[in-house]
């Protein structure tokens, strides 16, 4: 971590590790913990969420699945969007800190492509909750990312056949909060990228 941190996120490709480490250093195997430490490092966030800061895009959906959650305290969930019809970053803010999750979220306002693509791959689970969405751009970037998709089951306009037993689930608002959990220790099960 220390390393990514000096070098910054952006100049950092990969993390490559020998499982047994050679005849030179005596065959050492690291401690079993010591993985899931990295990919604690390299998974920044446990959700990603894209879109703008509109009430189609139901964030309250979220923050409320997120308090119900086991370990809902421990979740980390990046958001990334712009203002949209007077919806500003404070009203979402102002939702988070209502369901008591505000400490759990990191906001992105505005970002570029570069940027929104690094959040994508710091993140384990992408979630698209709205009612109606034509083609969304952020479902097939974070496919590509290797995200988890998580899609509210009765979306109007996502092509459904995306999301399958190798790239996500589909929830309804009541069982959002399992299903995310599901998926977020289910992430190495998949192979969406």
């Amino acid at each position: 971590e220390y390393v990514i941190k000096q070098e910054g996120p952006d100049n950092i490709a990969a993390f490559i590790a020998e499982p047994i480490v050679g005849a030179t250093a005596g065959a050492l195997v690291p401690p079993k913990e010591y993985y899931p430490i990295i990919r604690e490092i390299c998974d920044k966030y446990d959700i990603v969420m894209i879109g703008n800061w509109s009430k189609i895009k139901r964030h309250e959906v979220l923050f409320r699945s997120i308090r119900k959650m086991p370990y809902g305290n421990r979740v980390r969930v990046a958001l990334i969007g712009y203002e949209h019809h007077g919806r500003k970053k404070e009203h979402i803010i102002q939702d988070a800190r209502r369901y008591g999750v505000q400490e759990n979220i990191t906001i992105f306002e505005n970002i570029s492509a570069e940027e929104v693509a690094q959040v994508l791959r710091e993140s384990k689970v992408n979630v698209l909750l709205s009612r109606g969405e034509g083609a969304n751009r952020g479902i097939y970037e974070g496919l590509f990312s290797g995200n988890v998709l998580v899609v509210y089951k009765y979306n109007k306009g996502v092509n459904m056949n995306i999301v399958n037993e190798n790239t996500g689930y589909l929830a309804t608002d009541e069982n959002l909060h399992v299903v995310l959990a599901q998926a977020i220790e289910n992430y190495y099960d998949f192979h969406t990228a």
